[in-house]
C-alpha cells in the first residue's frame, strides 16, 4: 500500500501506536481537514494525548479547555501524514515548513497553543520507518513513502 492510500480511520489507529507514553499535560486537538471520499469521509478527527502518555483518536471533536483547533488549510491528510515523517522542523514535509507555507493553520493561534502543539512532537516518533513500523502494528503494509 502506498502511504497516499491510508485513510483517516486506520491513521487514527496507527496515531497511539507511535506514542512515546510521554506524561505532559492534557492536549487535544481538533482536526479539521478535506473531505476525501472513502478515504477522509468527514472533516472533523481529535487526537488526544492523555496525561499518562496515551493517546486517543477518532471521529468528531471534543469540547474541552485542553483543545486546539488544527486545521490543514492544504494537502489534507497528506500534510499531516508529511509533518508525521519530517518532524517539527527536520525538513520539507515538516510541520514548520507547512506552517511557513500555510497549509496548517492553530486556533485560537496564541503561545499557549503553539507550545501544545510542539508538544506532538515530543510524544510521537517522527520518521518513516516509525510510520511504517506502526502501520504494520494494525496490519498495513505501507510499502511506499508517496508524500
Amino acid at each position: 500500500m502506498k502511504l497516499s492510500e491510508v485513510p483517516m480511520a486506520k491513521l487514527m489507529e496507527v496515531l497511539p501506536k507511535l506514542s512515546k507514553n510521554a506524561e505532559g499535560d492534557l492536549v487535544i486537538f481538533n482536526l479539521v481537514t478535506d473531505v476525501d471520499g472513502d478515504r477522509v469521509p468527514r472533516p472533523d478527527w481529535f487526537m488526544q494525548f492523555n496525561a499518562d502518555g496515551t493517546i486517543e483518536c477518532g471521529e468528531g471533536h471534543k469540547e474541552s479547555d485542553a483543545a486546539v483547533t488544527f486545521t490543514l488549510k492544504q494537502g489534507g491528510i497528506n500534510t499531516m501524514l508529511g509533518f508525521m515523517l519530517d518532524g517539527l522542523n527536520g525538513g520539507p514535509r515538516s510541520a514548520m515548513m507547512s506552517m511557513m507555507m500555510g497549509k496548517i493553520g492553530i486556533d485560537p493561534f496564541n503561545p499557549a497553543n503553539v507550545k501544545k502543539t510542539e508538544s506532538f512532537f515530543k510524544r510521537v516518533e517522527t520518521g518513516e520507518e516509525a510510520l511504517k513500523a506502526a502501520a504494520a502494528g494494525i496490519g498495513l503494509d505501507v510499502e511506499e513513502i508517496d508524500i
